[in-house]
């Protein structure tokens, strides 16, 4: 953990409107402090997720085409009312949640989520015929949802509401060879 004692999270911005909690790590983070530093911005941590915040400050929703790294995230934008649930873009660092009534659980384990007493822990036996016919399952219980690798869920705190838009995708090149419908002869 960097800056164990200045970063304890929650994360706040300068004036407290943004608040982040983070588990994971942020690759190249001081070069991001860097170049962030020159554009006005004032740390307060030596922590690597307060990149995070500054980060969404400069650039809106675009700022999770800045961040590589192994993280799950949310960030609370309390002037638009908004909730972020953002996830690295292989998973590494899981981020499940539970929706009902337009109120939101997060957690990093399913059974944190289990622990409030307000969600009983049901297999969801869908889930397991996926499984069964090789297809792994995003959550293998009833009421818990993921939130998808190279994903970020976007909480309307005001209407309870979410959207899920998709910020990354491994973007393989296509071989024409492999993908058009040639015969040959024999």
């Amino acid at each position: 953990i960097i800056d164990l004692d200045a970063g304890a999270q929650p994360l706040y911005s300068e004036d407290r409107d943004v608040a982040l909690v983070c588990n994971g790590e942020i690759y190249d983070f001081e070069g991001i402090r860097e170049d962030l530093k020159s554009k006005g911005h004032v740390f307060r941590t030596g922590s690597d997720s307060e990149v995070i915040i500054h980060l969404y400050q400069e650039y809106g929703l675009a700022f999770v085409d800045h961040l590589r790294g192994e993280f799950a995230f949310l960030l609370y934008d309390s002037v638009k009312k908004k909730m972020l649930a953002v996830r690295d873009r292989f998973g590494i660092k899981p981020l499940f949640f539970h929706m009902h009534d337009g109120k939101y659980l997060f957690a990093s384990e399913a059974k944190a989520i289990f622990a409030t007493g307000l969600v009983r822990p049901r297999i969801d036996i869908r889930a397991i015929r996926d499984y069964m016919a090789g297809v792994i399952p995003d959550s293998i219980f009833e009421e818990i949802d993921v939130v998808l690798p190279g994903c970020m869920l976007s909480v309307d705190l005001e209407t309870g509401t979410h959207e899920t838009r998709q910020y990354w995708d491994l973007d393989l090149p296509k071989n024409d060879k492999l993908s058009s419908n040639t015969t040959s002869e024999q």
